[in-house]
């Protein structure tokens, strides 16, 4: 029949597995009064609030003393209307012959970046890529203006049709 797989081809299969699945998205947003008013909604926020919260018991013996105060929070008008929550619904969107994979899908994790923007246009973040790229374009126009003249200059030069001697 033919051999059995060699490390290389074994290697080569779970390189397949491991690619990115097709994912589907839907992403919804709510305001702050919304939240509140929604039962489901409330209780996810609870759960999420809960799970990034360090546990209390053991951290509270760490504490020194101090850093018992109560804090006092200056929020104002604005800040309440500008608070959005999302929701992101992610699911794998996609079939297999490999019955494990179908019954087991693996969760699909999101990863949500938020950048601001300059003027509404253009992310911060892109700021040095885009430097670079314009001082290179603009390098590359000098010097390609160069080796163009050098380029004339070479045709323009007399070619000569006497042989030296040897």
């Amino acid at each position: 029949m033919g051999e059995p797989p060699g490390i290389f081809s074994i290697g080569l299969q779970k390189a397949k597995d491991m690619k990115q699945q097709p994912t589907s998205f839907r992403l919804e947003t709510y305001d702050l009064p919304t939240v509140f008013e929604t039962p489901e909604l409330i209780s996810s926020l609870a759960q999420y609030s809960e799970s990034r919260q360090p546990n209390s018991i053991e951290d509270e013996d760490e504490k020194p003393e101090g850093s018992n105060r109560a804090k006092t929070s200056q929020h104002t008008s604005d800040d309440l209307t500008s608070t959005l929550f999302l929701q992101v619904f992610a699911a794998a969107d996609y079939y297999t012959t490999n019955k494990t994979v179908m019954h087991n899908v693996p969760p699909v994790f999101v990863d949500i970046i938020l950048d601001p923007y300059i003027f509404n246009v253009f992310p911060r973040s892109l700021i040095p890529t885009a430097a670079y790229i314009i001082l290179l374009a603009l390098g590359s126009w000098y010097i390609s203006k160069f080796i163009s003249k050098w380029f004339q200059n070479l045709a323009k030069e007399p070619i000569s049709t006497d042989k030296k001697d040897r």
